[in-house]
């Protein structure tokens, strides 16, 4: 015979009670026999050591698989716990939301700068437009105070600014002294002509301004550009009028 120590154990469940577990020490013999435990059960130990090892191991394997085992992560979420694995990636999805919406902000922000830096320069662009046709209109009428008051005057300055000097402005101050005698509303009686360089119509004189009825700045802009197109020169026009009695 070879002696040897077979662990005898029994897990009785009463009420969900674990009674627990009884080792028994026996020879091993070829004959074998049984070993009662605490609560009476008989174990058969007739069979070799290994038997009874796996038998042992089995056990272990059930109490521990009842007892010792770690909760599953459904279980920790449902007592409340937190997941060390989950609680990671809910801290890099909440990161990840922070950095976009920061970055959002950031957008709304430049958005709104730039939209508030294009509004300021068209409305700087705006006053100075505003700004230069209130200096134009002051400018207007400042000449045409100015030729009111001395139509001669604005003619010279005007055909010198064509190019005109002394010369021409002679024989344009002979011209118009036959026309008009410088004379903004002067109105032909016998026809349409109107204004210091009796325009026929007098609606011609439009296309140089509006108030081409009341300002002669306006109407002497129109006949110079008028001897211009048509004689070239004012002493052009001059020879022109004397020859025919018109021009």
């Amino acid at each position: 015979m070879r002696p040897g120590l077979v662990v005898a154990f029994a897990l009785a469940f009463g009420g969900g009670t674990t009674l627990g577990v009884v080792g028994v020490m026996s020879p091993l013999g070829q004959g074998g026999g049984d070993a009662v435990l605490a609560d009476g059960a008989a174990v058969d130990l007739t069979g070799s050591t290994a038997e009874a090892a796996e038998t042992v191991e089995g056990a272990r394997g059930v109490e521990g698989a009842r007892g010792a085992g770690q909760a599953s992560r459904s279980e920790i979420r449902d007592a409340g716990g937190i997941d060390p694995v989950g609680a990671d990636e809910r801290e890099l999805l909440a990161a990840r939301a922070e950095r976009a919406s920061a970055a959002e902000r950031a957008e709304q922000v430049a958005g709104a700068q730039a939209a508030r830096a294009e509004e300021q320069a068209a409305q700087a662009a705006a006053a100075a437009e505003q700004q230069a046709a209130a200096e134009a209109e002051a400018q207007r009428v400042s000449a045409r105070d100015s030729a009111l008051a001395d139509p001669r005057a604005a003619g010279r300055a005007m055909a010198a600014e064509r190019g005109w000097g002394q010369e021409q402005f002679q024989c344009l101050d002979s011209l118009w002294t036959k026309e008009s005698d410088w004379t903004p509303t002067a109105d032909n009686p016998t026809s349409d002509a109107y204004g210091i360089p009796q325009s026929l119509p007098g609606e011609k004189m439009a296309a140089a301004g509006a108030d081409w009825a009341t300002n002669p700045v306006t109407q002497i802009s129109w006949g110079l550009t008028y001897i211009r197109d048509v004689y070239g020169t004012p002493c052009s026009a001059w020879a022109h009028s004397r020859a025919t009695d018109w021009y």
